[in-house]
């Protein structure tokens, strides 16, 4: 299941949920409230608090084959008006396949049809964590093309943002669809908004950032004196891809067994002890994940390509050493002023 993308956007999407897999990102979605009480006939659809992982497996054929038709199904009472039936079908499928975003991404339009924004933002948020949205071709075909069913649900939405300006999940959603619609200076004051009001929102500071830079590129100097609400913006295009610097670093041995600790609840394990290989163990709250593969480094630079997952992109960090114990490993593509991974010799 899939819809096409916005076309631009985090350069952390190359990596999709791995950077969550692998400890090197925390995620928290700030739009989901843990139900306090559970219906028995209602039960949860999707632990929201969880990020998505679009790279598992589904569990058999007879699954996917459910889902697809759920998903149709969904998609034809969408099309005539009938949201409710739709997230039904949504939720359904997602029982079937929990990780899909397109389906995540569905369920959340077909609340934000029915008015529901805190919960269509709280559905949206794991999507756009792990990748970009649809296009706009993809959506406004939900609506059988008609424009105008679609835009008077929009208006409800600014019309909702404008009488409830502290509602960080309302200018998120708002942002997501202009962006969906091509309107990336309308979005970029949307997500401005939404990590003011809501600062553990680091998926909209991240947008912001990203919708910053693609500014930069399209005006230049007119980027700086132009305010972000002021029009619509041009044309964003993805920012070309950058080649590795060569960075002028001390090597320093890297055998042996390395620690480090992301946070409080998390603990990483990384095993260099055999030659061109490497281990990599996440420890998070009493659950543990391992991966193993191959590793090259050079020029200041280690690559990490698992053998489970071939097809998953590689795991490339420059390396910054602090003395022969110790040394950060900051991943290529992220934020650059994220501190990276402090790892320390452990044997």
């Amino acid at each position: 299941m899939g819809g096409g993308g916005m076309g631009w956007g985090l350069s952390s999407w190359a990596y999709g949920p791995m950077l969550y897999d692998w400890g090197l990102a925390s995620y928290y979605n700030p739009y989901y409230l843990v139900p306090q009480t559970v219906v028995v006939d209602q039960p949860v659809v999707y632990d929201y608090t969880q990020p998505i992982n679009p790279s598992v497996a589904p569990p058999d054929a007879t699954a996917v084959d459910t889902a697809d038709d759920l998903f149709e199904r969904g998609r034809e009472a969408f099309k005539t008006g009938m949201y409710t039936a739709a997230l039904d079908f949504a939720d359904q499928a997602l029982r079937k396949l929990p990780n899909d975003a397109t389906l995540h991404e569905f369920r959340a339009l077909s609340l934000f049809a029915m008015k529901r924004y805190d919960d269509a933002a709280a559905a949206l948020y794991p999507v756009l964590s792990v990748g970009p949205g649809w296009d706009w071709p993809t959506l406004i075909g939900l609506y059988n093309n008609d424009a105008a069913v679609y835009t008077s649900q929009l208006r409800a939405l600014e019309s909702f943002v404008k009488q409830s300006p502290n509602s960080a999940s309302g200018h998120f959603l708002l942002g997501y669809h202009y962006l969906d619609q091509g309107h990336g200076e309308e979005a970029l004051g949307q997500f401005r908004a939404a990590s003011k009001l809501e600062p553990r929102d680091s998926l909209s500071s991240k947008l912001v950032q990203s919708l910053e830079k693609a500014r930069r590129e399209a005006l230049g100097p007119a980027a700086e004196a132009k305010p972000a609400e002021a029009a619509p913006a041009p044309a964003l295009v993805p920012p070309a891809a950058e080649p590795l610097p060569t960075v002028a670093v001390r090597p320093g041995n890297l055998d042996g067994t390395w620690s480090a600790a992301p946070d409080e609840h998390t603990k990483i394990t990384l095993d260099l002890t055999r030659p061109d290989r490497f281990g990599w163990t996440v420890d998070h709250d009493g659950a543990s994940k391992s991966y193993q593969g191959v590793r090259t480094q050079g020029g200041g630079f280690m690559t990490l390509v698992q053998d489970a997952d071939p097809s998953q992109p590689p795991m490339v960090g420059r390396l910054t050493w602090k003395d022969e114990d110790h040394f950060t490993f900051h991943l290529t593509g992220t934020d650059p002023n994220d501190p990276g991974l402090a790892f320390a010799r452990s044997r």
